[in-house]
C-alpha cells in the first residue's frame, strides 16, 4: 500500500486519498447506477449542491474546480460582488420586483426576470450568479489542461488568448483574469474537489493525475469486497489499514476527520517500501466480514418477489444491475433495442397509471433493524400516494424488468416532486433592457 495514503471511515464507508488529510465537510450521497438510456450523468440540478464536493462525472470533468468561496472583485468580476442584503431590488409597474437598473445591465446574461416578492427576487438572482461559477470552472479546466503542471509558466495559456489570430484579447484583461479564481491555481482558491467510486473504470485517468498535480483533493470510495482495478491500485487500502481505521473511528481516536495516514509505524518494512510492496499484497476485506453481515438476527426478512437477498443493502442491490443489463443489451437484436428505447422514452418520469403493468418498489427504513432499508412492493392503490415523495434523482426505472425503485437515500437532499416550488411558479418573462449593447471594457485595476 502507498505509504502516503490516508484511509477514512465514515459511517462504515471506506474512503482513501493521497492528497487530502481529512474528508470533505459534506459527503454527497453515493450516486445511483448510471443508465445510458436515460441520462448522460447523475449530476444535481441545483447550483447549491454543486458548491460542495460532488462525485466525479465523466461528462462534467470541470466540476471539481468550482470555487467554494469565490472573491468577486477586480475589473472582471467586481459587478458580481453582491450578497443577499446588499443586492439592490426595485419594484416594477405591475407590483413585481426585479434587480435595479444598473445591476440588471451588468448582469444582462445572468438575471432579468421579475418575481412576486423581494426575498424571492434576491434568492433567484444570487442563484443565477452562482450558476456562472460552473462556466468559470470550465474555463479553469481548459487552462489547467493547457498548463498540465503548476510548474509551467502562466504565459503558456495567457499567450493563447492574447495572440489569437482571429480574436486577440487585450493583455491587460488576461493578466486580470490570471489573478481571479479562474486563472489562479494556488491554494488561495479552494475548490469543491471530487469523490470517485472505485467500481467505475474511468476513461479520463489522465485528468485525475492532472488534478493531483494541481493539488485538487481527490477521495476514492471503496465498497465492501472491492476488487482493485489497474487505475486505482495506488489509491487502494489494504485489509489491515481498514481494520485500524475502523477501530480508531469507533473509539474516536482519529483527530483529522476520521482519517489515518500510514507512515510506517504500524506496518512491517515491506509495506513502507513502495518498490517492494506488490499489488498482490493488497487484499480486500475478508469473506468472514461479509458473512457476518448476513447474520439473520441482524437483518429483516426480505419480501418474497422483491429480489433482495438477506442482509443485502440498497447499494449492493443496485450494483448487481449493471452487469446484468450489459449482458442483456449485448443480446438484443436491432428491433429489440428500438422497442427498448421507445419504452424508456414513453415511461419518462410519469406516474404509472392504473392499467400500467409496471411494478413499483419502495426502500423503507426498518427502525427495529437500525434503519436498514427493506425493498418492499407498493400496491397499485398506494402508488399515487407515495410517487410525489420522490423525484428523478430518487426514482430508478429498470427498463428490462419494467420496475420502478423509489429510494430517498439516492439523493436525500433533493426536493420531492410533490413539494411546491414557488421559484418556478413566480418567474416572469425577462424585461427588456434599455441602454447600449456594446460597452467598451473598463481599464484594468491596478
Amino acid at each position: 500500500m502507498n505509504p502516503n495514503l490516508h484511509v477514512f471511515i465514515n459511517e462504515g464507508q471506506i474512503f482513501t486519498s493521497l492528497n487530502a488529510s481529512s474528508l470533505p465537510a459534506l459527503i454527497p450521497p453515493i450516486p445511483r447506477p448510471w443508465n445510458s438510456y436515460l441520462e448522460s450523468d447523475s449530476s444535481p440540478d441545483n447550483i447549491k449542491d454543486l458548491l460542495t464536493t460532488q462525485w466525479a462525472y465523466k461528462t462534467l470533468l470541470w466540476f471539481p474546480l468550482i470555487p467554494t468561496n469565490p472573491v468577486f472583485d477586480g475589473t472582471i468580476f467586481g459587478c458580481l460582488n453582491h450578497f443577499f442584503y446588499s443586492l439592490p431590488i426595485e419594484a416594477t409597474s405591475d407590483s413585481h420586483y426585479i434587480l435595479c437598473g444598473d445591476v440588471r445591465r451588468a448582469w444582462e446574461n445572468l438575471e432579468q426576470k421579475s418575481h412576486m416578492d423581494v426575498k424571492l427576487a434576491k434568492k433567484v438572482a444570487l442563484r443565477s450568479r452562482d450558476t456562472f461559477l460552473g462556466i468559470a470552472a470550465l474555463c479553469a479546466y481548459f487552462i489547467m489542461r493547457h498548463l498540465e503542471s503548476p510548474m509551467v509558466s502562466p504565459s503558456k495559456w495567457t499567450s493563447v488568448l492574447t495572440k489569437d489570430p482571429q480574436c486577440p484579447i487585450p493583455s491587460a484583461w488576461v493578466v486580470e483574469l490570471s489573478r481571479t479564481f479562474v486563472g489562479d491555481f494556488t491554494n488561495a482558491v479552494p475548490c469543491t474537489s471530487m469523490s470517485i467510486n472505485s467500481t467505475h473504470n474511468l476513461g479520463w485517468d489522465l485528468d485525475v493525475h492532472m488534478f493531483k498535480c494541481f493539488n485538487v483533493p481527490i477521495w476514492v470510495y471503496w465498497p465492501l469486497n472491492f476488487v482493485i482495478g489497474k487505475c486505482w491500485k495506488h489509491h487502494a487500502p489494504c485489509a489491515e489499514a481498514i481494520v485500524v481505521a475502523t477501530e480508531k473511528s469507533l473509539w474516536g481516536a482519529q483527530s483529522d476527520g476520521w482519517s489515518t495516514q500510514f507512515n510506517g509505524n504500524p506496518w512491517p518494512a515491506k509495506m513502507n517500501d513502495p518498490e517492494s510492496f506488490q499489488l498482490d499484497d493488497l487484499q480486500p476485506l475478508s469473506n468472514a466480514t461479509a458473512e457476518s453481515w448476513s447474520n439473520p438476527f441482524l437483518f429483516p426478512k426480505p419480501e418474497v418477489g422483491s429480489g433482495q437477498k438477506l442482509g443485502e443493502d440498497w447499494q449492493q442491490f443496485f450494483a448487481c444491475w449493471a452487469p446484468q443489463h450489459e449482458e442483456k443489451e449485448e443480446k438484443e437484436t436491432p428491433s429489440q433495442r428500438s422497442a427498448h428505447l421507445n419504452r424508456i422514452e414513453m415511461v419518462g418520469q410519469k406516474l404509472p397509471g392504473k392499467s400500467s403493468k409496471a411494478k413499483v418498489f419502495e426502500w423503507e427504513p426498518q427502525d427495529e433493524y437500525n434503519s436498514f432499508l427493506l425493498h418492499k412492493a407498493v400496491t397499485k392503490a398506494n402508488i399515487e400516494g407515495v410517487w410525489g415523495n420522490y423525484n428523478k434523482f430518487t426514482r430508478i426505472y429498470d427498463s428490462f424488468a419494467n420496475e420502478w425503485d423509489l429510494c430517498l437515500v439516492l439523493n436525500p437532499d433533493s426536493e420531492p416532486d410533490g413539494d411546491d416550488r414557488e421559484d418556478d411558479d413566480d418567474m416572469m418573462p425577462p424585461l427588456p433592457i434599455c441602454g447600449p449593447s456594446n460597452v467598451p471594457p473598463p481599464p484594468p485595476s491596478s
